[in-house]
């Protein structure tokens, strides 16, 4: 048996998340019905990320172990036609029998992209939160340094019990202006929200940065983010980001 790692791309507004599920399509789901029909084999496939529905990955891994003899570059080209285009695989490499993309993972970058526009932009609105609204991107970052290190994320997981453990390592969390995709559009600015971390609780980033969109609307003050980690209480903060402007940019192994 080989074990091979893929690294792909997908555009989530159509699926309803990564892992699979019996009625709505998902991107785990057809991925894995691709690589059946070429393989000719069950094929079960392992996601180093379960990103919810809407959500958007850049940099996502995936690995599956197969009988089949077909070249990895055939092999990209035949799942390629069948899933493109809302989900590409830009990478296929055989790896170590021991390599799972999930518990192989050292860490995982999520970025958020906020658009601040006095009217939304139609060709980002799938790719964007998009607010009316200025924001304090000072009080933001001043509020954001309690998160870096490692805490319990209670205050910031959508469901108690469904990870193992609420603590986690944020090795680093940035706030900053980024390049307006749609340049033509001059009332616009991109904010871009980029975490880093060993693992992520459910939904966490989202629940991180609706909090710190309060923040910089002056409804929650930066100290009292402090407050809210250390409250292990979700009901203390902010709603959650909707999973649009969140994309998995990349996994580290090594």
């Amino acid at each position: 048996m080989r074990n091979l790692k893929a690294t792909l791309r997908y555009d989530g507004t159509d699926f309803a998340g990564w892992q699979v599920q019996p009625e709505p399509a998902t991107v785990q789901g057809t991925l894995m019905e691709a690589l059946e029909k070429i393989t000719g084999e069950p094929v079960k496939l392992t996601g180093a990320g379960r990103t919810d529905a809407g959500v958007h990955a850049l940099g996502q891994v995936a690995n599956f172990k197969t009988a089949s003899e077909i070249s990895t570059g055939n092999l990209i080209r035949a799942v390629n036609s069948m899933v493109a285009p809302r989900i590409r695989v830009d990478a296929l490499e055989e790896v170590s029998e021991e390599f799972d993309a999930r518990r192989s993972a050292l860490s995982k970058v999520y970025r958020y992209s906020i658009q601040i526009a006095a009217f939304p932009d139609p060709l980002s609105f799938r790719y964007c939160w998009q607010l009316p609204f200025e924001l304090n991107v000072e009080s933001m970052e001043q509020a954001a340094q309690c998160l870096v290190g490692k805490h319990d994320f209670s205050s910031f997981q959508a469901s108690a019990g469904k990870d193992r453990s609420p603590v986690r390592t944020v090795h680093s969390l940035e706030i900053r202006p980024a390049s307006c995709t749609f340049p033509n559009d001059a009332r616009s600015d991109l904010l871009v929200i980029e975490i880093c971390a060993d693992g992520f609780v459910h939904k966490m980033v989202r629940n991180i940065v609706g909090t710190l969109v309060e923040v910089g609307r002056g409804k929650i003050s930066p100290e009292r983010l402090a407050e809210i980690l250390e409250g292990r209480d979700r009901q203390l903060a902010g709603p959650a980001a909707p999973g649009k402007g969140l994309s998995l940019i990349s996994v580290q192994y090594s």
